[in-house]
């Protein structure tokens, strides 16, 4: 049976693997938020994040418990504390560390482009309904029909 640490050292090589994999993912989600053509590739790709990011979660819940297992605190200065303790896991911890910051700012970047594209959206159809007469109420406040075009029917010539 692994010792406790050999069990920390496996779950961080696990996690910076799905970080690395969350990363690509990040990665091809920028290319379909900005090339041309790639936009519908969105749903799954979201679809995929959700389930790495379930996984991310579960792996830290292990770690954490690797860490108590240890006597370390089940959160990220208790895994620093660790590092400090075993230098072994230290290059490990700060591959992690750097994996992690960099699918932050991937992460941010692409809520900045959707945020982007969203409001671009947004105002496109408040044009439309400007165009079209859309953004006008069907009723007035007494219930009557408002903002429809007044004048004779066509069909009483």
């Amino acid at each position: 049976m692994p010792s406790p640490i050999a069990d920390l050292r496996n779950l961080l090589l696990a996690e910076t693997a799905a970080v690395q994999n969350f990363i690509k993912l990040l990665q091809t989600e920028s290319d379909a938020l900005t090339e041309q053509g790639l936009f519908d590739q969105l749903p799954d790709l979201t679809a995929e994040k959700n389930l790495l990011a379930q996984e991310l979660g579960e792996l830290a819940v292990h770690r954490n418990a690797a860490l108590q297992t240890l006597g370390f605190g089940a959160d990220h200065a208790g895994t620093q504390a660790a590092a400090e303790a075993h230098p072994e896991i230290t290059p490990l911890w700060e591959t992690l560390l750097a994996h992690s910051a960099e699918a932050r700012d991937l992460n941010l970047q692409n809520g900045t482009l959707i945020d982007t594209h969203l409001q671009h959206v947004r105002l496109s159809l408040d044009a439309l309904g400007v165009v079209t007469g859309a953004n006008q109420q069907l009723y007035n406040a007494q219930g009557r029909a408002s903002g429809l075009p007044s004048g004779k029917s066509l069909a009483t010539g």
